[in-house]
Parts: C-alpha cells; structure tokens; sequence
C-alpha cells in the first residue's frame, strides 16, 4: 500500500482536530452553557489531560473562557456575532430588502442559516406593533418544528435528510411530520412541491410563520426567509399574498447570492 504524502497527513490530522473541536462546541447549549474537563473525556473519549489540552487550547484563542473551573464561549465569539452583523455580505445587501419588507407587511421579518443539522436566525427586522418573538438571531431552532425548518428541511440532500431522521427517534415533532421514514420523505416532498411552510403556534403561542427557502450559488440550501405575525391579529393583505411575498423575495435573495451581486 503506497504510503500517504506529508500534506495528506496533515490534511487528515487537521480535519479530525477540527471535528474534534466541533464537537467541544457543540456541548454549549442552552440547557448547559458551559462545560467540565469530564464533559469533553465523555464526548471525545479521551484522557482528561488531552480534554483539558483542547479546552486549554480554545481558551488561548478566545473561542472560550474558564471561570470557577468550567469553560464558557470566549470572547472571540462576541467579535465573530460583531463581524457577522456588521459585515457579513448576505446581510449587507439583504438587510435592506428585509427591514422594508417588515414596514411594508407589518411582519416580523427574519433570515435564518442552515448550520449542521439545522438552523440560527442571523437577521431579525422587528415590526414595532408586534411583541418580541423567543427566536431572536443566534438562538438555534428546533430541528423539526417551526416555518424556517419546515421550509429547508425538503431541499437537503436525502441521505442526510434520513440521517437526521434517524437520528431523533424520539422527538415527537419529527413524529408528527412522519412516524416512518416514507412518511416523513413524503411529508417533505409535498413541503417541496409547495415551496413554503406556514407554521401555527409552533415556536411560540399565538404566532404564525411563514417561510420560503434561501439558496447558494450552487442551488444548495442556504437557510430560510420567514415572516411572522399574531394569529390573533393578521396582517391586512391575508395570507395568500404574504406567501406570494415571501416565495418571491425567498427567491430574489437566492438570486443575488447566485449572481455574486453581494458587494
């Protein structure tokens, strides 16, 4: 067997310590906003002096921080949301676009980003006659529930799409899509062929959402444009025309990041 060149080596080397830091990352959530030296021994399977050599290590670069023995996210985290907000170059030509939409409708308007296995609002136009909504930008959402889900969850790529079927056996909102995997893929195709999803009192009570899907240049999902407002108190102009509107600036987001029209 022929043996692998230097850089392949280090190609390799660097990837598994990227997932392995992917992973220390992903064990902040909301339920445990910070991490142990054991923590990472479990999810690595690893010795505690090489767990607390990575967190060591994130420490050093900001990703986290350690107060009273448990590691935090760092204050690198703050400049990358600062750099996001100010200059990330969907947002620069979008935010516009969307914060008009939100005068024009009287709808929250927000754009969420596939990450991973789901979502994270990074822009929210808030409409000022409607209260505050729980998902605000940076917070992730539900994999299975919620407009902006329901909206990707169609276009991705179906191996990984039964990968995360599979992977949440017990969640009852994937089992309300589809109990079987042929339920569920025929669920997301008819989500498909509509080219939006309204969700009802999902996120959150008395709120309606309604999303379109947002994509690369390559035709790949890129996340979602919603708009959202009071069950309670719609909008004047009625549904059919807020779908209309949000397919169509769905569409004419995809197509600025298609062209490369983001200076």
């Amino acid at each position: 067997m022929a043996s692998r060149s230097p850089s392949a080596k280090s190609a390799t080397g660097e990837a598994s310590v990227l997932k392995r830091v992917g992973v220390i990352l992903d064990l902040m959530t909301e339920d445990a906003s910070s991490i142990t030296v054991t923590d990472v021994e479990a999810a690595l399977q690893v010795s505690p002096a090489t767990a607390y050599r990575y967190l060591s290590e994130l420490c050093e670069i900001g990703l986290l921080h350690r107060v009273s023995g448990v590691y935090a996210p760092g204050p690198k985290v703050l400049e990358l949301e600062y750099l996001i907000r100010k200059f990330d170059p969907i947002l620069r030509v979008t935010g516009e676009l969307m914060t008009e939409l939100s005068a024009k409708t009287g709808c929250h308007v927000l754009l969420s980003r596939l990450y991973g296995q789901g979502l994270v609002n990074v822009f929210y136009a808030k409409a000022p006659a409607l209260p505050d909504i729980p998902f605000i930008p940076g917070r992730r959402l539900p994999v299975f529930r919620g407009s902006q889900s329901r909206a990707v969850l169609p276009w991705m790529d179906r191996r990984k799409l039964k990968r995360i079927f599979e992977a949440h056996p017990d969640d009852p909102w994937r089992n309300k899509i589809g109990e079987t995997w042929e339920q569920f893929a025929a669920a997301n195709s008819a989500v498909k062929r509509a080219g939006y999803y309204i969700s009802r009192n999902e996120l959150a009570e008395e709120t309606v959402g309604i999303a379109a899907p947002v994509f690369d240049e390559t035709g790949e999902p890129l996340g979602a444009l919603t708009l959202t407002f009071r069950s309670s108190d719609p909008p004047w102009m009625g549904e059919e025309l807020l779908i209309g509107i949000v397919v169509k600036n769905a569409g004419l987001i995809s197509q600025r990041v298609a062209a490369g029209d983001l200076r």
